[in-house]
């Protein structure tokens, strides 16, 4: 397991379809693999965001599910360290 500190419950959101974000999403064949985003926010520090997105690209990768987490906090990344 990971040895990860215990972090509070976060809110949990996910986000709409690709293909309204992107322009581009339209000029590639769909392919027969679905890619599902979970996006974990908020505006305020501190809250555990960046460790609850561990948390979870941990558990997934250990469920066998291809996994990439992006930590997208430009002031603080902590996901990288």
């Amino acid at each position: 397991m990971h040895n990860l500190p215990r972090v509070n419950p976060v809110d949990v959101a996910t986000t709409a379809d690709a293909a309204s974000f992107s322009p581009l999403a339209n000029e590639f064949p769909q392919s027969k693999v679905a890619a599902q985003i979970l996006s974990i926010i908020s505006t305020k520090g501190g809250e555990g965001k960046s460790t609850q997105g561990a948390y979870l690209a941990g558990f997934t990768a250990d469920a066998g599910l291809k996994t990439l987490l992006i930590d997208g906090d430009y002031s603080q990344p902590t996901s990288c360290s």
